[in-house]
């Protein structure tokens, strides 16, 4: 869950109120959820350590 905080930060309190306007309200929580924990994923586990590899190599 501490790897979600800032995404879901930014989900709930930003974007989760726009969204419910657009759909059912359990349906736009299960797929910002969803969008949640990728986001988290490919940002912890994809991006940073590209990232890392491609600062060590310069």
């Amino acid at each position: 869950m501490v790897l979600t905080a800032p995404f879901s930060l930014i989900w709930w309190r930003y974007l989760y109120d726009y969204a419910a306007a657009f759909g059912e309200r359990d349906t736009v929580q299960t797929v910002g959820t969803v969008i949640v924990i990728l986001t988290a994923y490919f940002f912890w586990f994809e991006f940073l350590p590209r990232l890392r590899r491609w600062v060590s190599r310069k």
